[in-house]
């Protein structure tokens, strides 16, 4: 659970990261491990896109992934650190405005965190350079005595005493050895992007929805099994509840295996889902049977797509299926043919993907090979088109675009 008072925002260390919305106080908790959290194992870690594999938060020998967490930056002078292995708090008083951010070796202590990373988080006592032995340094014990984990400790105390072993000249070679071949894979790996990216620009809308289900068909088992199907709401899906009647049908745009059509029957909804994916679909069959929900579910794209019933009282786009919609006029059009099934006083969800500062590089790439190519609204270069990348949403799609003039824009059409 991530305290409610912390946003997702554009950092000034790197990225995104967390941004206090309202003052917190020193000792307040920042995150708790709950319910919602998803806990793997390193071999269930590797199946993930790789993306993503370098933002869960290490949990003894598993690793914790938090929709918010996962966006938490490294600073060498935190204002936020651990209380015991569940908890995070603040390390003093933090202003609105101020990022939150951690000392990461005194969390993440395996081996991708023991190679020397380049820190650029700007603190007076900036260490310039970030390792997971920095934790066996005394003087950084003493700053953040009582405030590591026990797996941390248990890493320092198995370190203890270690002497490196005496010189040898054939580690030198095989270090340098190492890295000319990492600089090398480095190069090689800026140029995979570049392609990646030109390729995302000439992807277009049939070939995207080819590779939608291509993912679910890689999708590894674990996204499908009953654990993660029941685990109910999101945290941005519950307000929604707020607005809708009693027993009111409710549609549900992208349903994927299930959870969210199980989330609404627990809540007395008749609910009928569509996804364009058939192992999506197969899964959410099961899923429903097993739990003896008697939702419906479709295989079909949302262009074409009618619901069965004649009015619902909601419409529930998961995320981050309206991201895949691309231009304003296509997700206007989906919009306007669903409004004709919505109860008077209906409503609709729409989750997208926020965008932190100016379009990537590779989005801009992605974005002058589709001019030339004659497609205006390219997909994001590391979206769909990458084999093992998870599904994101569309360049024109984000949602500080939704947000800008084009929105008000948007609205009066949608509503006229």
């Amino acid at each position: 659970m991530l305290n409610p008072a912390v946003k997702k925002k554009q950092s000034p260390i790197d990225g995104c990261g967390l941004i206090a919305e309202t003052p917190i106080r020193k000792g307040e908790v920042i995150w708790k491990l709950d319910e919602h959290d998803r806990i793997f194992t390193p071999a269930q870690g590797r199946a993930l896109p790789p993306e993503v594999q370098l933002q869960p938060l290490q949990y003894g020998d598993r690793y914790i992934l938090n929709d918010g967490m996962r966006f938490i930056n490294h600073s060498c002078d935190p204002t936020v650190w651990c209380e015991g292995d569940d908890t995070m708090v603040a390390r003093r008083d933090i202003a609105a405005g101020e990022e939150l951010a951690f000392d990461y070796p005194t969390r993440e202590v395996e081996p991708p965190y023991r190679f020397r990373w380049r820190c650029r988080c700007g603190a007076r006592n900036c260490r310039k350079s970030i390792s997971s032995r920095d934790c066996l340094d005394k003087k950084f014990q003493e700053i953040y005595k009582g405030h590591m984990p026990s797996w941390v400790l248990d890493y320092i105390r198995n370190r203890s005493g270690f002497s490196a072993p005496p010189l040898n000249p054939e580690i030198f070679i095989r270090h340098g050895l190492t890295a000319c071949l990492l600089a090398c894979a480095a190069v090689l790996q800026k140029a995979a992007k570049i392609l990646i990216s030109a390729a995302a620009g000439v992807c277009d809308v049939e070939e995207v929805a080819r590779r939608t289900g291509e993912e679910w068909d890689q999708a590894p088992d674990f996204l499908l099994d009953e654990e993660p199907v029941l685990s109910g709401f999101r945290e941005w899906e519950k307000p929604v509840l707020s607005f809708l009647e009693p027993q009111s049908a409710v549609g549900m745009i992208g349903c994927g295996s299930g959870r969210g059509m199980l989330a609404w029957s627990r809540f007395g909804y008749a609910v009928d889902g569509v996804d364009a994916a058939p192992r999506a679909i197969d899964a959410a069959k099961k899923n429903l049977a097993r739990a003896g929900v008697p939702g419906r579910v479709y295989c079909a794209d949302i262009f074409h797509f009618k619901f069965p019933a004649e009015r619902y009282g909601a419409f529930i786009f998961s995320w981050p299926t309206y991201g895949l919609i691309p231009s304003s006029n296509r997700r206007i059009a989906v919009l306007r043919r669903l409004r004709e099934q919505l109860k008077d006083g209906g409503c609709m969800m729409l989750t997208v993907e926020p965008c932190c500062g100016t379009p990537t590089r590779s989005e801009k790439i992605a974005r002058r090979v589709g001019r030339l190519a004659g497609n205006p609204v390219p997909p994001r270069a590391w979206g769909p088109i990458f084999p093992a990348a998870w599904l994101q949403a569309f360049v024109h799609a984000r949602g500080d675009r939704e947000r800008s003039p084009g929105r008000r824009a948007y609205s009066r059409r949608f509503l006229s």
